[in-house]
């Protein structure tokens, strides 16, 4: 995927010396890979996991507080794309 370069902010962070030695052999195994890319490509990673997640925990909490009438709108609307446009079961 390509990214509009964004502009760069500097921090600092202190890390255990073995998350440092695995970033170090991450960048070592991928030429032209810095230690700021390593740990940027995980934080990202992180990101779309953690985006993914709130949406699923979202999408579940939506589904425990439907009612008995929201659950039967649900049915209905099932019903009606499967007459419409077939079953997946078909």
């Amino acid at each position: 995927m390509l990214r509009m370069t964004q502009p760069r902010h500097k921090v600092s962070l202190s890390l255990p010396a073995d998350l440092v030695a695995w970033i170090d052999r991450q960048a070592a195994r991928q030429r032209g890979a810095t230690r700021s890319g390593i740990v940027e490509r995980a934080v990202r990673s992180w990101a779309r996991r953690s985006a993914a997640k709130d949406i699923e925990d979202a999408t579940v909490a939506y589904y425990q507080a439907m009612t008995s009438a929201d659950h039967r709108e649900d049915e209905a609307w099932s019903r009606l794309g499967d007459d419409t446009f077939g079953s997946e079961e078909a």
